[in-house]
């Protein structure tokens, strides 16, 4: 499948993703997505799982490297198809799905077919997208937000009937549960994560993906523990390199995926913005209590990621802040639960280096999780297709 993903094609017409796939529809689907194919392996692997197990038939576009910013291009004809699905990779920001169809005569406001839509990120400028998907009319909506707060970010007195989908942010395929592992006493660094700097408008949950790093490392080369520990964008691994990485490590750390602030209509971003432009080098902690307090957990957006899914599968001890985790992952059981305010970080770096403890949490965690068919792809392909399903047979 994976060749499929490969080469200048994906930028010149839509390849079909379906060959050797079990379907039992004869609907075809067009899935536009933003991606480079040789980045991050679970993009590569969600569109690859939509294509193999849908029962519906998907072409892919990837309109990364358009001329003139993400587009779909000229030749391709929208009502060839009778659905389209918008990959998360595209939709991330509003403004680079309404320049979608510029270049096509078939404007996605007036196709007649299914239309369905997968968000992720969903605290960056809610509103516009919530806009877009009103005004274009959808149908089908894929999103990370829990039940319990979706409404309040989808509007059902704006949105209608739209159909929503929940989902993780990731799950496991058989290729991440065949991965072959290295024995721990094999593996030369004993915590090795990879961060990430977020803006400072996404609430602590985001500035908390760095800050767990620095922290950490300080403290465990005190120790004299050997550590790989960064947060630059150039220091990410991409494809197979990755799993490459979490095979090196005995221990990796993490918190929940997600944003802890929702700015709806962007105005935090721009306050936030204004306050860095007239006080440079100000502080996370300074902005926070300035401007972002009032608005840090007002919607929960705390979710599971897939790198817990990935670093269970190698075998990496898993280092995390307190949290709820999806309700998947289970503190003392799956991984070493560390407090904010790292109090028991002692506790927890003795923990990981003692042999038996990191057996046992490391092997828990694969017999409960990976290899347990509810979080495979399956589950959520087919909850998909369902809804799709019932929008292509409403009369």
């Amino acid at each position: 499948m994976r060749r499929f993903l490969r080469g200048k094609a994906l930028k010149d017409r839509p390849v079909p993703l379906w060959k050797g796939g079990r379907h039992t529809r004869d609907e075809r689907i067009l899935m536009i997505a933003l991606f480079d194919p040789r980045g991050l392996q679970t993009i590569v692997e969600n569109i690859e799982m939509l294509g193999q197990l849908s029962r519906f038939r998907y072409d892919l576009i990837n309109v990364m490297g358009s001329a003139g910013g993400p587009a779909i291009p000229e030749r391709v004809c929208l009502s060839d198809y009778d659905g389209i699905y918008i990959h998360c990779t595209a939709s991330y920001d509003a403004a680079v799905l309404a320049e979608l169809d510029r270049h096509i005569p078939e404007k996605i406001a007036d196709y007649q077919g299914l239309k369905a839509l997968m968000k992720q990120d969903e605290q960056y400028r809610t509103n516009r997208i919530v806009e877009y998907l009103s005004t274009n009319r959808f149908d089908v909506l894929t999103t990370c937000v829990s039940p319990e707060h979706v409404r309040r970010v989808y509007p059902e007195d704006v949105l209608g009937d739209l159909r929503i989908v929940h989902a993780l942010t990731g799950y496991v395929t058989e290729s991440l549960a065949g991965l072959r592992h290295r024995p721990t006493q094999n593996r030369p660094v004993d915590i090795g994560y990879r961060g990430s700097e977020q803006p400072f408008y996404f609430g602590r949950l985001a500035y908390e993906k760095r800050s767990i790093g620095d922290v950490v490392e300080a403290a465990a080369k005190a120790r004299g523990l050997r550590t790989d520990i960064s947060s630059r964008w150039e220091d990410r691994f991409m494809g197979r390199r990755w799993f490459d990485f979490l095979r090196r490590c005995k221990a990796t750390l993490g918190l929940e995926s997600g944003a802890s602030v929702f700015d709806y209509d962007g105005k935090i971003e721009e306050q936030c913005n204004e306050y860095l432009r007239a006080h440079p080098g100000a502080s996370f902690e300074e902005v926070y209590a300035e401007i972002l307090e009032p608005h840090d957990g007002v919607t929960f957006y705390n979710q599971i990621s897939p790198r817990h899914f990935e670093a269970a599968a190698c075998r990496t001890l898993q280092i995390l802040y307190e949290g709820h985790y999806s309700g998947i992952f289970e503190a003392g059981r799956h991984y070493l639960s560390l407090r904010r305010d790292h109090s028991n970080l002692d506790e927890v770096l003795d923990r990981a280096l003692d042999p038996h403890e990191h057996a046992r949490l490391t092997e828990t965690a694969f017999d409960d999780i990976v290899a347990n068919d509810a979080y495979r792809y399956d589950a959520f392909v087919a909850e998909l297709d369902d809804a799709m399903q019932v929008a292509f047979d409403a009369p």
